[in-house]
């Protein structure tokens, strides 16, 4: 989103044990975004689609 929030989260390969839905809850209170722009007054008007790998241990 333009004010930088996250949304659209989407988990590509489950693993249960409500792994999934921790890591979504996680990445919703993460703070907003700050862009990096090529130059500080350039605006890209456009959404960004991120993928972002997380690893889990069992204890």
């Amino acid at each position: 989103m333009e004010d930088g929030s996250i949304t659209s989260i989407k988990v590509i390969k489950e693993i249960g044990a409500g792994c999934d839905e921790d890591v979504i809850r996680l990445l919703k209170l993460c703070s907003k975004w700050i862009p990096a722009t090529p130059h500080p007054i350039a605006k890209i008007n456009r959404a960004i689609e991120q993928s972002q790998r997380t690893a889990f241990r069992r204890k």
